[in-house]
């Protein structure tokens, strides 16, 4: 699943979930303004800009989990994208690092 543009592609057709879709609309924002084609290039070449990218969508959709429930299942649920964003995006950053941002960010 992946925004470009005003557009999210979702190759698989599998259902989205909820807060994967958030964390799209996040990066369909970032690219108001942009050529998609730019943005995509920056985000793929510019590590801080894609930290930055990151950091902001994948905080959004650890709130929008978080307010919806309990709070072990939100902290499990930070674990998890703090490992994936830890792991997939070749930030160079921990895991806890990531969590740290994206419970920080705001």
């Amino acid at each position: 699943v992946f925004a470009y543009s005003d557009t999210i592609y979702n190759p698989t057709n599998k259902d989205i979930p909820e807060d994967v879709y958030e964390h799209e609309l996040v990066h369909q924002r970032q690219m108001q303004g942009w050529q998609p084609d730019a943005w995509w290039l920056k985000y793929c070449l510019d590590s801080e800009f894609r930290k930055q990218m990151e950091v902001e969508a994948f905080s959004v959709q650890y709130h929008f989990i978080k307010d919806r429930v309990p709070s072990k299942v939100a902290k499990l649920c930070l674990t998890d994208l703090s490992f994936n964003m830890s792991k997939w995006y070749n930030l160079g950053i921990s895991i806890s690092q990531c969590a740290t941002l994206i419970r920080k960010f705001k």
